[in-house]
């Protein structure tokens, strides 16, 4: 949907309740389109009368059933890990690639008591870790790793990895796993990742149906 359609099913002066990355944060009450001039990375603004912030934020009117499952943080450094990351680069032909791993979740994410493994990691030679420049050997990707019949498979959520043989102006996304919420009520977590680049920032979130990844929702400010 396009965002003047997406504003058009809105139904103000309502209160809803407001859930960020980590649940249920309170209730606010939605205010008339707020304008901009001129418009700030081309989005429509919403007010409410919440004062407080807490990051990423998602609104539902009453009624809508947001589940949430815990998850676990596993160490960055886990050699098993590490090698299952090195492993996928090998099965894309990337030799010897500079892991470095940003975060390890494990989370059930339909609820059937098997764990799915979520592995972020990221690196770029420049030292600015939001310099636009990117080369040869630098990546972010998030990789998720599942129980498909007997086997553990890995499959790519997002995976940038350049191949530049000089620096180049690419402006890099670095993706980082921030949080789980089924937000579209069917009983499945969505994936949500934080993304920044050079003078930019946003949120990706994804759904899982099996072995396909679904790109649900995009919001990048990249001004």
């Amino acid at each position: 949907m396009k965002d003047e359609d997406v504003i058009d099913t809105f139904a103000y002066e309502q209160v809803v309740d407001v859930y960020d990355l980590k649940g249920f944060y309170g209730n606010t009450l939605l205010h008339d389109v707020t304008e901009l001039d001129p418009p700030y990375c081309g989005s429509i603004y919403i007010g409410s009368n919440m004062d407080t912030s807490s990051g990423w934020q998602f609104a539902f009117y009453q009624g809508w059933q947001v589940t949430q499952r815990p998850w676990t943080d596993i160490s960055v450094d886990a050699d098993y890990y590490i090698e299952a990351v090195a492993d996928w680069f090998s099965a894309q032909g990337i030799a010897a690639p500079n892991v470095q791993i940003t975060r390890v979740v494990r989370v059930d994410l339909d609820g059937d008591g098997v764990d799915e493994v979520f592995i972020s990691a990221s690196y770029f030679k420049s030292p600015n870790p939001e310099s636009p420049l990117a080369e040869y050997g630098d990546y972010s990707i998030v990789l998720l790793r599942k129980v498909s019949g007997d086997a553990v498979i890995t499959l790519p959520v997002v995976a940038d990895v350049y191949h530049f043989s000089q620096p180049e102006a690419a402006y890099p996304y670095t993706y980082l796993l921030s949080s789980f919420l089924d937000l579209n009520q069917d009983g499945n977590l969505e994936v949500i990742l934080d993304v920044t680049r050079w003078e930019g920032y946003g949120i990706l979130i994804f759904e899982i149906k099996g072995s396909e990844i679904i790109q649900a929702l995009t919001e990048i400010c990249a001004e």
